[in-house]
């Protein structure tokens, strides 16, 4: 259906097609179908990058928000930076190298790609599969949030993994 408007055919300004009358937070423009949709789908896709970055913002602790000072990493993290953040990856190095600074980086790179991201340290993830059922209410629903979130999550932090004390229910959780 061709849209008229003074005598002349409206057209979307994206293509070129004959457009049709939209409407978006009070304003009127002219679009097609398919320019339509695509600014829908950005429209979707920036909204979940922003949920996706305030999670991180509320996860990062804010020593690891600062710019990253490469001459501070070990030699052996530097090749991480070329990461984007989307693929599985496992720092190893010495205590104080900056696996967990990068780590943190990363984690920001999945969340500007729209992953959802979560953030927790392994001992942190150890008492809260040990506490899922535990006898106080309050206590057994933050354990199971952690998890939920743990499990749920497209792109997932996992700090210190091997420190504390290994229990079997806790192994299994995470292996899950």
């Amino acid at each position: 259906a061709k849209l008229i408007s003074a005598g002349r055919e409206i057209t979307c300004p994206g293509c070129g097609n004959a457009a049709r009358q939209v409407s978006f937070a009070g304003r009127t423009f002219f679009q097609c179908e398919p320019c339509a949709d695509a600014e829908e789908q950005k429209r979707h896709r920036s909204e979940r990058i922003t949920r996706c970055l305030a999670t991180w913002d509320a996860l990062c602790p804010i020593d690891f928000r600062t710019p990253l000072d490469t001459l501070r990493l070990h030699q052996a993290i530097v090749p991480a930076l070329a990461l984007t953040g989307l693929e599985g990856s496992a720092l190893i190095g010495e205590s104080g190298s900056g696996k967990t600074r990068v780590a943190w980086m990363l984690l920001r790179r999945a969340a500007i790609a729209g992953h959802s991201v979560y953030a927790v340290s392994h001992v942190s993830f150890r008492s809260a599969s040990s506490l899922r059922h535990d006898h106080d209410r309050s206590v057994a629903d933050t354990a199971r949030d952690t998890l939920s979130r743990a499990h749920n999550a497209q792109t997932l932090l996992i700090d210190d993994i091997g420190k504390g004390t290994p229990t079997e229910a806790a192994d299994e959780s995470f292996f899950e």
